[in-house]
């Protein structure tokens, strides 16, 4: 917390006095609390949460509102970006985790908490066979994110093996290199034609499809705006796979369904939208 209360402390010795800010917005990752307003259930502190809510307003004694990232994408999708004039939208993030934020009727969805938009821990493989970061099984983010997504491909050779169907593989790119296996590499060797990685994106396409369909037949938007590094680093490869198979899961209408217009800024102008008040946040 010492760095964001740095960070705002800099931002406004640059742009004015503290009395000018109305409201101070945070779009950050989960799980969270917002009654408590911190993360709750993470590793990146000892005490197992952070807080968030309570330092910034004593530093800087300025209403704080906090948001899951995804969600607070979404207030940017609705008010800035492509969702403008959508009550029904889902913003959907493929990053290091996977996310959603969810608006249906014109109202955010929150939850009791402010995790109603976790969907990367609904299960897509009911196996179990790989584990998610939240220490459960089969969650669609141990597969498809850009932390898993290496995971998932060691889980699809060993597969390809025991069907003794991985020969056909023997020259791929990804046996060859010196390098540890990561999203990035596999991505660019589909990317150059390489058939194995070819094989695994093909796969991470199909669990996407399945579980965007799940959401669209759940929260029925009349659009999809999708987000996090791992698509707006590779649309080419994201994209195609979902809008050429998805009307094969959907019970709903099929939605409009793109990459976000506002790149990695989403989340900030949500964080911004909710501070402004453009968006009234609900008490929990």
């Amino acid at each position: 917390m010492n760095q964001v209360i740095t960070m705002i402390s800099s931002l406004l010795d640059n742009s004015g006095p503290i009395e000018e800010v109305e409201a101070i917005g945070i779009a950050t990752f989960g799980p969270l609390d917002l009654e408590k307003g911190t993360i709750v259930n993470t590793s990146h502190s000892p005490k197992g949460f952070i807080s968030l809510r309570e330092p910034l307003e004593d530093t800087f004694g300025r209403p704080v509102l906090l948001l899951n990232d995804a969600t607070a994408a979404t207030l940017g999708e609705y008010f800035f970006g492509a969702g403008q004039r959508h009550a029904n939208l889902v913003y959907l993030t493929l990053s290091t985790g996977i996310g959603a934020g969810i608006l249906v009727d014109g109202h955010l969805l929150l939850g009791k908490d402010g995790n109603a938009g976790e969907v990367g821990h609904m299960t897509v493989d009911p196996a179990e066979r790989l584990s998610c970061g939240c220490g459960k099984k089969g969650h669609w983010e141990a597969y498809c994110s850009g932390q898993n997504l290496p995971n998932f491909a060691k889980l699809i050779v060993e597969d390809l093996s025991s069907s003794s169907k991985l020969g056909r593989f023997s020259n791929s790119s990804l046996f060859g290199t010196s390098e540890a296996l990561t999203s990035e590499i596999i991505c660019r060797e589909a990317r150059n034609k390489d058939e194995l990685a070819q094989k695994i994106i093909d796969e991470v396409g199909k669990l996407n499809t399945i579980a965007l369909a799940n959401i669209i037949n759940i929260y029925d938007p009349s659009l999809v705006t999708i987000g996090g590094a791992v698509c707006l680093k590779n649309p080419d490869l994201i994209l195609p796979p979902i809008l050429k198979e998805i009307d094969n899961h959907l019970a709903n209408r099929r939605p409009e369904i793109i990459t976000t217009p506002l790149g990695d800024d989403a989340s900030l102008l949500g964080a911004l939208a909710a501070a402004l008040k453009l968006y009234q946040i609900q008490p929990t």
